[in-house]
């Protein structure tokens, strides 16, 4: 995905080696849709330090329920 940072494009690289699918939502957030229809969203651009994390672990949680 273009225009995002650097540590955003690698997270998401590495979600999509995973079987997630990525989209932008109109308010510029990213949509990770797991293969179940389970959404994650996550900041383009996140403030947060723990942000990524968080939104990792969450993903890492649906994909150990399913």
């Amino acid at each position: 995905m273009i225009g995002l940072p650097r540590e955003v494009r690698q997270f998401a690289k590495d979600a999509a080696s995973r079987g997630w699918q990525l989209a932008r939502t109109n308010g510029g957030h990213i949509r990770f849709v797991f293969t179940d229809g389970t959404p994650v969203y996550c900041a383009s651009t996140p403030s947060d330090v723990r942000a990524l994390r968080n939104a990792r672990a969450w993903m890492r949680r649906i994909e150990k329920a399913k």
